[in-house]
């Protein structure tokens, strides 16, 4: 008769204690935490339900079918309190999956369609029969085919609970730790009760004892909501805010023991959460708390150290707290690559106009001393020289304002003719000074128009012929060779003159700073082998050079069309 009671008390204290629970844990629905917990409160109270409703009742039939009915509570029971465990602790990720999910609750479809449909029921339970046991009308019954898997699986999901609630307790502090001591209790309790109850045999698993002790994890669960906030939602958000930030945050002890970090520190880190309790110089090579920034596998981080607890020498602990800036540290990558550049481009560029401005002087000199024909000449000359320094510099500002400052390809359609005879007159005074003959050969596949960035192309003509200019003897001739093809453009500028060694092409070809000239050993270097190839990179192009001494230099480029 006492055990009639007891049992008959703990299920109707079930719903007092749902009651409870089900007002704070509503508010936090949108959690799939707390859904799986108010699932667990309904599945408990619809197994108390049917429970009561069989002691209550004397049809033999009706009774049968409330004792299947039973089963559909207890088989969403288990995994409903694995969510809500894992979820509170953050133990599994894949349990909060839809595939994950799906996984848990599997067995339970399995139970509910071989409950409701008639004629599969008998391979959940079968053969049942009446039992008196104390003051209670109960059934005693046998497991059919699918009885084990249900048993398995309930129990794998309690276990696995008890689990993650144990490794939690050793793992957590304060507040934590207490929440995680009255979980093991309870459902230490309720596990150890329910397989003697269904392993016995005894008259306790026929009134139905296991499925009333629940009530005792329910009460646990109620209490350290109530008592410790786990049903207030701040604590729970921070948590999960925490561990979803992208940046890396570790969080350690005053003796520099790692106490628990984000996902993105684990993942980092190459971090398991076994890590959790050993010091971060066994973790890391990295000193994290001695340094302001850090790289780890090509991201750049700045290192935020913030003290727990007070000030340093009293500190309970530190957060580490990793900002990425990788983008930041590109970014002026760039802009010094971008600078460095544009300072060479302008240094270049006042080269070739201060060789101008010494051309002029030249002339100048020359007016004063000749008269006559000699000074008409020099005027000319003079004139052309100023022309050709003005082209220059439009040229340059033209494709500067082109470009809108960041260095593009702006492909527009131009005459390849009207192109080569662009790059041969900026050349004119020099070429006329010394009495050079520009060849030019042209092997073109269709049209002479082509598409691409003429301007970047006149400069990177201007700076070949400039070269091969100042290589060749007075008096001699430089050649230049087009060729189109559907998708390429070739261009060679060909001198006679002094040549360089096979070392020098190398190095001249290899270094990315400005240099001499290409084709000779000394003397300017034009626009500058470092802006061509620069230029020719931005257009997918490539550049070469063919030089042996005293044999003379092919200097040419390509572009993709």
């Amino acid at each position: 008769m006492l055990l009639s009671i007891t049992v008959v008390i703990l299920y109707c204290t079930v719903f007092f204690v749902t009651a409870l629970a089900m007002a704070p844990a509503f508010r936090l629905k949108h959690i799939l935490g707390y859904r799986a917990l108010i699932g667990a409160m309904f599945a408990h109270c619809f197994i108390a339900m049917t429970a009561l409703a069989i002691y209550s009742v004397d049809d033999f039939q009706l009774k049968v079918q409330l004792s299947r009915l039973r089963f559909l509570g207890l088989s969403l029971l288990s995994p409903c309190l694995l969510i809500f465990v894992n979820s509170l602790y953050g133990k599994w990720r894949w349990v909060e999956k839809k595939w994950g999910l799906a996984l848990l609750f599997s067995p339970a479809s399995i139970t509910w369609t071989l409950t409701l449909i008639p004629s599969l029921q008998d391979f959940l339970v079968t053969d049942f029969a009446p039992l008196q046991v104390g003051g209670l009308s109960v059934l005693t019954f046998r497991g059919g085919p699918w009885f084990p898997g249900h048993i398995f699986t309930s129990y794998f999901c309690s276990m696995t609970t008890f689990l993650i609630a144990g490794i939690q307790f050793f793992r957590a502090k304060g507040v934590k730790r207490t929440q995680t001591l009255f979980f093991n209790l309870s459902f230490g309790f309720v596990s150890i009760v329910d397989l003697y109850c269904v392993a016995s045999g005894s008259e306790w698993r026929w009134s139905m004892m296991s499925g009333a002790i629940f009530v005792f994890a329910s009460s646990a669960i109620v209490y350290i909501g109530l008592k410790h906030q786990m049903f207030n939602v701040i604590p729970y958000a921070t948590e999960r805010i925490f561990r979803s930030l992208r940046d890396p945050i570790l969080v350690v002890s005053k003796n520099n023991r790692l106490q628990t970090a984000n996902e993105a520190a684990l993942k980092i880190f190459d971090l398991g959460r076994d890590s959790f309790g050993k010091t971060l110089s066994e973790l890391s090579p990295l000193n994290l708390t001695d340094q302001s920034e850090i790289q780890v596998d090509k991201r750049h981080f700045d290192v935020v150290v913030e003290s727990i607890g007070g000030a340093f020498k009293h500190t309970q602990g530190r957060i580490i707290y990793l900002r990425e800036v990788t983008a930041r540290k590109q970014a002026e990558r760039s802009l010094e690559t971008h600078l460095d550049f544009k300072s060479k481009m302008l240094s270049l560029i006042a080269h070739d106009a201060v060789g101008h401005v010494q051309a002029q002087t030249s002339l100048m000199q020359q007016m004063k001393t000749h008269d006559g024909p000699n000074s008409t000449r020099a005027i000319e000359l003079l004139t052309d020289s100023h022309g050709s320094l003005h082209e220059f510099l439009r040229n340059i500002l033209n494709w500067e304002k082109s470009q809108d400052h960041s260095f593009q390809v702006t492909r527009r359609a131009f005459d390849v003719r009207l192109f080569v005879d662009a790059g041969i007159e900026s050349v004119h005074l020099a070429t006329e000074l010394r009495q050079i003959q520009i060849e030019t050969v042209f092997h073109l596949a269709d049209q002479p128009i082509i598409t691409a960035d003429s301007e970047m192309l006149l400069t990177v003509l201007r700076n070949l012929l400039s070269n091969a200019i100042r290589a060749t003897p007075d008096g001699g001739t430089v050649q230049i060779q087009v060729n189109t093809e559907p998708k390429r453009f070739h261009l060679e500028v060909i001198d006679h003159g002094a040549g360089m060694s096979s070392e020098r092409v190398a190095f001249l070809m290899e270094s990315e700073v400005a240099f001499p000239s290409i084709t000779s050993e000394t003397g300017g270097f034009g626009v500058g082998l470092f802006m061509a190839k620069h230029l020719l990179r931005l257009h997918q192009g490539k550049l070469w050079i063919e030089s042996r001494q005293g044999m003379g230099t092919r200097a040419g480029f390509s572009v993709p069309l």
